[in-house]
């Protein structure tokens, strides 16, 4: 949970076009990543669906082509008749298993849009040598099934501009087939034993389009998932964004007085050392000013602890004001005491830089009827201007501006010391 909250506060460090540019990767990368799986998914159901059917095609013919085989054809010899691959037109002929089985085939696969089914072998009878050359998956069929018989062989491939799945099986030698191959004349080889493998049968099932349908629904699907992941890629910017907001909001307010608006002690704390540091580093001079409301209780006293807030707050204005113009720090150090840091100011400057405060903070007229010193609200100011060095310490410094403001105070208010 920890790591998750990190993460989240890094994300929300991002500016909006840093922001939209990684959610829109990430959304990209989502999406890229479930469309290949989806597409990986379709590719695998397709073969698995098309395979399977062909293995029950391929198994239903050789099954076919045993039975024709064992029942059909004994069965004819012993009455007479001529098994041959040319039975058309000649009386009292019938085909032989493997004409039959192609015969069915090819029925079968025009009335099922491109299935084609094929039975070759290396050794083809003289009438089927030349429509029967093996191609390469023939070829391959063959070297796979003679060593395993028992397997089914399938590759999708490309056949005559579309896209198949081929599957085969071995054609295998059976007891009612060994006498007719090994005595017929035209046999081109006469020592088949039961058992051997003497051809392949394969079956080729169209996927193109299949596939394409896929494709179409697929396309749709994408779609929805574009539009999914651009909804919630707007979420989850809309949210981050009020996460930055509201985080940068509490980092605002934990380092900012919630009375005056001004930066907060904790904020001086943090600041100041690392300006020592780098003034000293470069060789040049740091200043600090610190200012003291005059005689804010008896304001308080008479006024109000409310008319006392708005009073620091028209202050804080003035303070606000000169610092922005000049990149300083102005903060709220405590009470009604206020603290300004110059980098790079010598005392001539700082000195410069605290009368114009004083003046201005006097030129508001709050008035302060029973102020001792000036009937409007003024302020003291003690300055304290040094070249920092690596082995002096940095609240020296502090320490000198609130020794300032002692005098300055001690001189009769409204007035700006500098440290001795």
């Amino acid at each position: 949970m920890r790591r998750i909250l990190r993460l989240l506060a890094r994300l929300s460090e991002l500016n909006t076009w840093q922001l939209m540019v990684l959610l829109g990767l990430l959304a990209i990368a989502a999406v890229g990543g479930v469309f290949l799986h989806i597409a990986q998914l379709r590719s695998h159901l397709i073969e698995v669906t098309a395979r399977t059917y062909a293995e029950m095609y391929v198994l239903t013919l050789n099954e076919v082509r045993t039975v024709y085989t064992a029942d059909v054809v004994g069965t004819a010899i012993r009455h007479g008749m001529t098994v041959s691959h040319d039975y058309l037109g000649r009386a009292g002929t019938i085909p032989l298993p493997a004409t039959l089985t192609m015969v069915l085939g090819e029925r079968i696969g025009e009335k099922t849009r491109g299935t084609q089914v094929r039975l070759y072998s290396p050794y083809p009878f003289p009438w089927r040598a030349v429509e029967r050359r093996l191609d390469q998956f023939g070829n391959d069929a063959w070297q796979q099934l003679r060593e395993h018989p028992e397997k089914g062989f399938w590759r999708v491939e490309p056949l005559a501009d579309r896209l198949m799945l081929r599957y085969a099986i071995a054609d295998v030698m059976r007891p009612a087939c060994v006498g007719c191959h090994n005595q017929h004349p035209d046999s081109p080889k006469r020592d088949w034993q039961v058992g051997d493998v003497r051809g392949v049968l394969e079956v080729s099932i169209p996927i193109d389009e299949a596939a394409l349908g896929v494709q179409r629904s697929l396309q749709g699907t994408l779609l929805l998932l574009l539009v999914i992941a651009a909804m919630a890629l707007t979420i989850v910017a809309f949210a981050l964004t009020q996460l930055r907001y509201r985080m940068e909001t509490h980092r605002r307010l934990a380092r900012t007085d919630a009375l005056t608006g001004l930066p907060n002690r904790r904020v001086f704390n943090e600041m100041y050392p690392r300006e020592w540091q780098r003034a000293s580093r470069g060789s040049h001079a740091l200043a600090v000013l610190m200012i003291d409301i005059d005689q804010f209780k008896l304001y308080n006293d008479q006024f109000g602890h409310l008319a006392g807030d708005v009073c620091l707050k028209q202050v804080a204005k003035v303070l606000q004001a000169v610092t922005r113009r000049t990149a300083d720090l102005g903060a709220r150090y405590g009470g009604e005491e206020l603290i300004v840091v110059l980098p790079e100011t010598d005392l001539k400057g700082a000195l410069i830089a605290a009368e114009l405060l004083r003046k201005q903070i006097a030129e508001l007229a709050i008035p302060h009827a029973i102020s001792a010193s000036h009937p409007v609200v003024t302020v003291s100011i003690g300055v304290a201007s040094t070249v920092p060095t690596a082995d002096r310490e940095a609240e020296t410094l502090v320490r000198q501006a609130d020794e300032a403001l002692y005098r300055a105070k001690a001189s009769g208010r409204n007035h700006v010391a500098a440290s001795v």
